[in-house]
């Protein structure tokens, strides 16, 4: 089984934040990938908290040489399953609609904390995991 890391998966661990040592369990033993869009993310995320990209790049300069991948060429079928999720489920970010289906054409789980968008997703049987529980409970 592998796993594909959504954009807040990286930012808890890089920020030492509740749930990373989840996520650094998981990219210690299991194969581990991006979507590009999440690094969209991640790389907005460092520029409005430091000003400069520097530390996402930092951060996936060393993932990356532990096994990170960055997920490439999205088949037709992710897409069209990215589009299905949005319209069955609503208000989802598209980044997270688009790394969920590239994530599921793979065979792999996705590692989260945004249950405010996958609880219903993870409950219709979709392949998710939460990697601590919402935030302010």
């Amino acid at each position: 089984m592998g796993y594909f890391l959504d954009a807040c998966a990286l930012i808890a661990f890089a920020n030492e934040e509740e749930g990373a040592d989840r996520v650094e369990a998981v990219l210690a033993s299991e194969e581990c990938a991006v979507h590009p869009v999440n690094v969209y993310e991640l790389y907005k995320d460092a520029k409005k908290r430091t000003g400069s990209f520097d530390a996402a790049d930092e951060l996936l300069s060393g993932l990356m040489a532990s096994g990170l991948t960055v997920a490439d060429g999205d088949t037709l079928d992710a897409l069209r399953g990215a589009a299905d999720y949005k319209l069955r489920f609503g208000r989802i970010a598209i980044p997270d609609v688009i790394g969920l289906a590239a994530c599921k054409a793979r065979g792999h789980t996705f590692l989260t904390s945004d249950h405010a968008e996958f609880d219903a997703l993870q409950r219709a049987g979709e392949p998710i995991e939460f990697f601590r529980g919402p935030l302010g409970s």
